[in-house]
């Protein structure tokens, strides 16, 4: 379905995928950074491992779980600790894009947006269109 006129089929002169957008706005915010979504090893590290730096649950006192509705992850061996930071970092500018989209009103669950929305914000924002792929 394309997200502007709720028929099948690609985007049209109207939208722009969102996908495509996504990277555009990436791009926009992290010049310097190569921001993509995270791998299925990053989210493996991610989900096995806490982010490095931070206690891993055991005190003087014994083991502490982790709060409720989440799971108790492992603290980084030495030889994983930058790759697993690269994760978590990769992860918040993830997220970081994910919430400008969010921010300014745009479903990040649909398969297009509408392009004339979106380069209207992008000027409001950055002063300047969206950079081409």
């Amino acid at each position: 379905m394309c997200a502007v006129n709720d028929r099948p089929g690609k985007p049209d002169e109207d939208s722009i995928p969102r996908n495509d957008a996504w990277h555009r706005i990436a791009k926009m915010r992290f010049p310097q950074e190569p921001v993509r979504w995270i791998t299925k090893r990053d989210h493996w590290l991610i989900n096995r491992y806490h982010p490095p730096g931070e206690p891993d649950g055991v005190d003087e006192f014994g083991y502490h779980p982790p709060p409720a509705g989440e799971r108790y992850r492992l603290a980084p061996p030495t030889e994983l600790v930058q790759e697993i930071d690269q994760a978590y970092f990769r992860l918040s500018l993830q997220e970081e894009v994910n919430r400008w989209f969010v921010e300014w009103g745009f479903d990040l669950s649909k398969p297009t947006i509408s392009k004339h929305q979106f380069e209207a914000v992008v000027q409001a924002e950055f002063g300047q269109l969206p950079p081409d792929l």
